[in-house]
């Protein structure tokens, strides 16, 4: 029987929690980075990082409440539904305010996309990286689902972080 070579190969780029597949026919260095793009893109582009770091504040970190705040707010609660004689629920929409978020999303270009594939191909989330290029492409022999890492500007490091299920 004889063995044939696959027709495409699918990789994973992460980029810190972020994981796009891409499903590739060639692999060099333009069509992955042509077809992050156009990923990226399509599903809405990335939010601008510059404006998130300016955009948060001291004020809007969370504080606890205390346990006292929560009976109050309980007992306020019942009090409130004693007083609806029909004890009707009210739709979620008829009283759910809808606030627009502005977020800044920009456009991926393809060569703004640097890359980089892991040190120790079988430990990726350890985040040692070596940014590939054309001179180093051909010694990575790629196959289906590898991980590489992708970052969209030249502030950025490459990082990333494993999919963990948390217990709530």
């Amino acid at each position: 029987m004889k063995k044939t070579v696959a027709d495409i190969t699918i990789l994973k780029l992460k980029n810190g929690k972020i994981t796009y597949t891409l499903t590739l026919q060639q692999i060099n260095i333009q069509s992955i980075q042509n077809e992050l793009a156009k990923t990226i893109n399509n599903s809405g582009g990335v939010q601008s990082t510059t404006e998130v770091k300016e955009e948060i504040d001291e004020d809007d970190i969370p504080v606890p409440k205390s346990e006292i705040d929560d009976e109050v707010s309980q007992i306020k609660q019942e009090n409130d539904e004693l007083l609806d004689e029909d004890n009707i629920p009210v739709p979620k929409s008829e009283f759910e305010i809808n606030e627009e978020i502005d977020i800044t999303t920009v456009k991926v270009e393809p060569e703004n996309i640097r890359l980089a594939f892991p040190k120790d191909i079988s430990s990726p989330y350890d985040n040692k990286w070596v940014p590939l290029n054309e001179e180093n492409i051909d010694d990575v022999q790629f196959k289906d689902f590898q991980i590489l890492a992708f970052v969209t500007n030249d502030e950025e490091d490459f990082n990333i972080v494993e999919a963990v299920a948390s217990e709530e």
